[in-house]
């Protein structure tokens, strides 16, 4: 579905949704390990509860896929 190879893609990873949730993260450490692992050319992960606009629009917009965890 996108227009160049996944080696030429970032991608960021928004973590926000499984911090509110309790015990063992070795799920997320592993789905990182994996989308690491697809050869995206950039992988950034960013919790943005509670900032401002100004820092997370930039990094949304530098990604061409944006991961919901």
């Amino acid at each position: 579905m996108l227009d160049k190879p996944i080696e030429e893609l970032s991608v960021i990873v928004v973590n926000t949704a499984c911090n509110a949730s309790f015990g063992d993260k070795r799920w997320f450490i592993e789905l990182m390990n994996q989308t690491i692992d697809m050869g995206f050319k950039t992988v950034d992960m960013m919790d943005f509860a509670g900032l401002p606009k100004e820092i997370w629009l930039p990094r949304f917009e530098a990604a061409d896929v944006i991961f919901f965890a």
